[in-house]
């Protein structure tokens, strides 16, 4: 069982861990992501994630892959990178590669977490056979490799054509949503 750290508004500390997750929410999420045409992340805020004794600015990155099993994807690699995406329609994407490069987060759902912010990325997994809750290290240096990409992704309509996006076989997850409870808010650019 993974644990993380949370700093609340009155500077109090906090562990939390999956036992601590609020399942209405979590189920909610994934009955939500099951009515998705593809896999959704949702950005929520820990303290409507967590049972929390205070209010925490905090948010994590949950990734919903219903249909996957946790053996079949490296979650729990901590190397993270920036790159380009097609999205199906053609669009470019700037993308945080996770995973060992087997899933790629759309750079408007990590945005939203503020994760230079809290010098982490927290990530909460929804496998079809487990949750998991993970910390990334998240550094100015990884803050501007996301935002160069995101540079290069405005920079061109479509890359796709021209085969400058990355081609690996990514999960591409760039259907993003907000959670305030329900209903959840698309993440638009």
């Amino acid at each position: 069982m993974n644990t993380i750290r949370v700093t609340t508004a009155n500077q109090n500390s906090q562990v939390c861990t999956e036992r601590d997750l609020n399942l209405d929410l979590v189920e909610i999420m994934l009955g939500h992501a099951a009515e998705q045409p593809s896999s959704a992340t949702y950005v929520v805020g820990f303290t409507s994630l967590f049972t929390l004794t205070s209010a925490c600015e905090e948010k994590c990155l949950v990734i919903v892959l219903p249909e996957t099993s946790s053996e079949d994807i490296p979650y729990d690699s901590r190397s993270l990178s920036a790159e380009v995406r097609a999205t199906p329609e053609g669009d470019s994407v700037a993308c945080l590669v996770l995973a060992d490069g087997t899933v790629a987060i759309s750079e408007r759902a990590v945005s939203a977490t503020n994760p230079l912010e809290f010098s982490r990325l927290v990530t909460l997994w929804l496998f079809k056979d487990t949750k998991r809750l993970l910390e990334f290290s998240y550094s100015p240096e990884t803050d501007e490799d996301l935002w160069a990409a995101t540079q290069i992704a405005q920079s061109h309509e479509n890359l796709a054509d021209s085969g400058q996006t990355s081609s690996g076989h990514a999960i591409a997850l760039f259907d993003n949503f907000v959670m305030h409870g329900a209903p959840a808010e698309r993440i638009v650019s």
